[in-house]
């Protein structure tokens, strides 16, 4: 009986002990992890280390990016119900606007009293008053603006040609002429008495500031031009250009400073024959 029971005991003995060794396998504290240097780069290595630490990597990216997905989804959800919100808010109703037979209609009624007809006249009154005035000062604000506008280019002109100030230069008669036709009640046009009548009527007879000042300064060399020659007897109405066959000045005898600011100020072929022949005229008036 003892050979048995020890018998039995050999037998089960290993079968008792084996699930010690394996319970006591399972719970072994595993080996701590290597330091990743870069966390933002996926860890390489083919240790047992260096693998679970590639996929706690991996596993780690998943969520940021299902993170941030969800993120931007809400994101996107709150400015569609920010949007819904402001297309369903109701609108704030308009006061509807009654004419005084409205008005009257409804107090006969019984809608309204004399007193809330009276009070909604006076509101209207006022709204319209202040509509008004508002409008006004907007428009003379404009005007204001254009004025000072018209005004600056009114002084750039008598910048280059200081006589446009003058009422007694006898080359203000013609401005002044054509001016008081412009503005005359009578007349075609009938411009305002104003500022930007008298700018416009600048640029439409001298051109822009530009083109007026080069043509100023043509005038005034020619002047002088002139002057020197008579003055110191050379030249003479003898040595100025002969027309051409058909009419026209010949450009090439002309003097060479007039020649070379024409080639500067890129001068029209017409143009450069107009102060040819008004340099000619010049030169043959007296001094």
């Amino acid at each position: 009986m003892q050979g048995v029971l020890m018998a039995e005991a050999d037998v089960t003995a290993p079968e008792a002990t084996e699930p010690l060794v394996a319970e006591v396998t399972a719970v072994a504290p595993a080996a701590p992890l290597e330091a990743h240097d870069d966390p933002d780069t996926e860890p390489g290595g083919n240790t047992p280390q260096e693998i679970r630490a590639r996929k706690e990597y991996r596993l780690r990216k998943r969520l940021e990016n299902e993170l941030f997905d969800l993120q931007q989804e809400r994101a996107a959800t709150n400015a569609r119900l920010r949007t819904l919100e402001e297309v369903t808010k109701p609108q704030p109703q308009k006061s509807p606007v009654y004419t005084n037979a409205q008005l009257q209609a409804a107090v006969d009624a019984g809608t309204i009293t004399t007193v809330e007809a009276m009070d909604y006249m006076a509101g209207q009154r006022a709204q319209q008053t202040a509509d008004r005035v508002v409008a006004q000062e907007n428009e003379r604000y404009d005007e204001a603006n254009r004025q000072a506008i018209a005004q600056t280019q009114i002084d750039k002109y008598m910048e280059v040609a200081p006589w446009l100030s003058d009422k007694y230069d006898p080359r203000y008669k013609p401005l002044e002429a054509e001016y008081d036709r412009l503005i005359s009640p009578t007349g075609l046009y009938r411009m305002p008495d104003a500022t930007t009548t008298k700018a416009l009527l600048l640029e439409k007879m001298f051109g822009n500031v530009a083109t007026f000042a080069a043509k100023t300064k043509l005038a005034t060399s020619s002047r002088a031009s002139v002057d020197s020659h008579v003055e110191s007897g050379a030249g003479g109405s003898g040595s100025l250009p002969t027309p051409r066959a058909d009419g026209k000045v010949d450009l090439s005898k002309m003097p060479k400073h007039l020649v070379e600011f024409w080639d500067k100020s890129s001068t029209s072929q017409k143009e450069r024959e107009k102060e040819a022949a008004l340099y000619i005229k010049l030169r043959g008036q007296p001094k």
